[in-house]
This record gives structure tokens, C-alpha cells and sequence, in this order.
């Protein structure tokens, strides 16, 4: 049976493909984890992690009860519906999902993409850090299960009381850049700044003579 908070964090219905939805509490039934993939059709890192998590997912998630869920950043249903017909997985609907998208984002302070959380059957948190197991895991079935095996024993604590690896200051930084990356027009806003700037420097320089050679 589905608890009741990854009902509440995901909405009535998932996407199992492009073209077809079932209800929450149906795609989540009797699953042990629940693995939550922030990722987009337009970030490099993520095409290329995207095949080993296939393989992953064939090789042990469906024996394991265990789930994944996309959470995209693609900005057009075009994209998504490229980027996630190649996926096994499920994922949450590429429209009308905003809101839930951006609260589980901020709940677990996502920093960047592609990122990989791995949930409870109660939705509580287990590891930030499972793109980097998945991928140090490679191709190895058993190295695989051993990952799954221990995500499960790993004692899960609320969302809310979770020491999340994000909230770093590197981290900080790599998530206002990845903000300006989707909003081109951030970026625009400053390189306009930046040559207003540049300008009112070279009229300073030019009054005390400077570019005629003068002393400051």
C-alpha cells in the first residue's frame, strides 16, 4: 500500500510513458525505494549519466521494488517527451506540474542536475548522494545490489530533519548558476550591466587623463 505522504509529494498520477498515466498509489504499491531523478534534455552531465541509470534500473529496480521517478527540467513537452521515451521509469506529468515540481526541489534543496534521491516507502529521505553510487557501482550487478541493499538498511529520517549535501556554499553557487542558465534573460541583464559599467570606468579614466597619458 502507498503511504500517504508520497501521495501528498507527487500528486494523484504519474507518468509510466509519453502518452500514459496511472494513479500514484498504483505505480508505488509495495515499493521498498523510491529514487527521485532531477534531470533535463538539455544538460550534458545528464545524457551522460542517463544510460548507466538505465542499466541500473533494468538490472536491479525491478526485482528490488525498487521505483524511479523523473523529475524533469525541460522547459517544452517536446523536450520532455524526447528525453523520457528513452527512460524505463516513471515520472511526474510534463504539464501542470510546476508546483509540485519546485516544492519537492526546494524541500530537498536541490543544487544541480542531474541529481539522484533516494526515498522511503514513507517518503523519508535515505541519500543525496546516489548519483555518485550508481555510477561508482558501473556495470557490476553485484556492486548494484549491494548499493540497493544498503540504501534499504540506511535508517531514513525525515525530509525536514535530513543533512543534505546541497547546502554547501559551492553548491549555493552552482544552483544560482544553474538558475541563469534556464532564464537567458538573467544573463542578458548582466552583460548589460557589465558594459554600463565598463563604459562609466572609461569615462572616469578619460577625466583624469589617463588614456592621454596623464598622472592619476
Amino acid at each position: 500500500m502507498t503511504k500517504k505522504p508520497l501521495l501528498d509529494m507527487f500528486g494523484t498520477d504519474l507518468l509510466t510513458s509519453v502518452s500514459k498515466t496511472e494513479s500514484t498509489a498504483s505505480v508505488l504499491k509495495d515499493k521498498d525505494l523510491v529514487l527521485l531523478y532531477f534531470s533535463a534534455s538539455w544538460c550534458p552531465p545528464c545524457k551522460q549519466f542517463t544510460p548507466m541509470l538505465i542499466s541500473f534500473y533494468e538490472s536491479v529496480c525491478k526485482e528490488s521494488n525498487t521505483e524511479i521517478i523523473l523529475v524533469s527540467s525541460d522547459s517544452t513537452v517536446e523536450d520532455f517527451n524526447g528525453y523520457f521515451g528513452i527512460m524505463p521509469w516513471k515520472s511526474l506529468p510534463a504539464t501542470n506540474s510546476a508546483a509540485i515540481k519546485q516544492k519537492i526541489a526546494d524541500s530537498l534543496k536541490i543544487a544541480g542536475i542531474p541529481t539522484l534521491i533516494v526515498l522511503d516507502s514513507n517518503g523519508d529521505f535515505i541519500s543525496d548522494t546516489a548519483r555518485n553510487d550508481v555510477a561508482a557501482a558501473g556495470d557490476d550487478e553485484e556492486k548494484q545490489k549491494a548499493l540497493i541493499q544498503k540504501w534499504k538498511e540506511t535508517k531514513a529520517v525525515p525530509i525536514s530533519e535530513a543533512e543534505l549535501s546541497s547546502t554547501g556554499p559551492q553548491n549555493i553557487v552552482i544552483r544560482g548558476l544553474l538558475m541563469l542558465m534556464k532564464n537567458p534573460t538573467y544573463i542578458i541583464g548582466l552583460l548589460y550591466m557589465f558594459n554600463k559599467l565598463m563604459e562609466k570606468i572609461k569615462e572616469m579614466r578619460a577625466d583624469t587623463g589617463v588614456e592621454n597619458g596623464g598622472e592619476l
